[in-house]
C-alpha cells in the first residue's frame, strides 16, 4: 500500500487527510504514469511552462483523479481516454468503456427496487379485463354508451384592439 493524493500535489492538491487515501502500489504507479502520459511530465516547472497549452488536459486529469477515487461513473465514462490509459497501465479491462452499461444498470440497486413495480405494471397492461373509460360494459357492443352526451364545442373569439 502507498499513500496517494486524490488531487495531485503537483497540480495544487494539499497534504491533508481528506486528500490522502491508501492505494495499492500498482494503482498508484498507474495513476502517476497516466499523469505523465497526459501532461508530459510530473515536474511542476515543466507543467507550468506548458500550462496555457495543456490547461484543458490538466482540468480533465484532475476531474478524473477525483472521479476514479470516488467512483463517479458518469465522469469516468466522459474521461474515457484516461480510464482506458489507467486500465492499460494496470493490465485490466476498462470497466467504464460503456460496453457493459446494460449489465451495470440491470445489477444496480435502484433497478432491483424498480423491478417488482415493473412486473406489476406489465400485469395490468396485459390484463384482458381492462376497458377504456366511457365505453359500454356489454362485451358484445361496439357502440358507445347512449347515455353519455357529447360536450358541445365552444368557439372563442378574440377582440383585437385598434391602435
Amino acid at each position: 500500500m502507498k499513500k496517494e493524493h486524490i488531487h495531485p500535489l503537483v497540480l495544487g492538491g494539499f497534504e491533508r487527510d481528506e486528500n490522502i487515501i491508501p492505494l495499492c502500489k500498482k494503482c498508484n504507479n498507474a495513476r502517476n504514469d497516466v499523469m505523465i502520459d497526459v501532461l508530459g511530465s510530473s515536474d511542476i516547472k515543466a507543467i507550468r511552462r506548458r500550462m496555457p497549452a495543456i490547461k484543458v488536459a490538466v482540468q480533465e486529469f484532475v476531474i478524473w483523479c477525483h472521479a476514479s477515487i470516488n467512483l463517479d461513473e458518469e465522469a469516468l465514462i466522459q474521461c474515457y481516454d484516461l480510464s482506458e490509459a489507467f486500465a492499460n497501465q494496470r493490465g485490466i479491462p476498462n470497466p467504464y468503456d460503456g460496453s457493459n452499461a446494460k449489465d451495470r444498470e440491470r445489477n444496480s440497486f435502484f433497478n432491483m427496487i424498480k423491478q417488482p413495480f415493473r412486473s406489476l405494471i406489465s400485469k395490468f397492461k396485459t390484463s384482458n379485463n381492462f376497458k377504456p373509460l366511457n365505453e359500454d360494459t356489454d362485451k358484445g357492443s361496439k357502440t358507445r354508451n347512449p347515455n353519455l352526451k357529447k360536450k358541445p364545442q365552444v368557439q372563442k373569439t378574440v377582440k383585437k384592439n385598434n391602435p
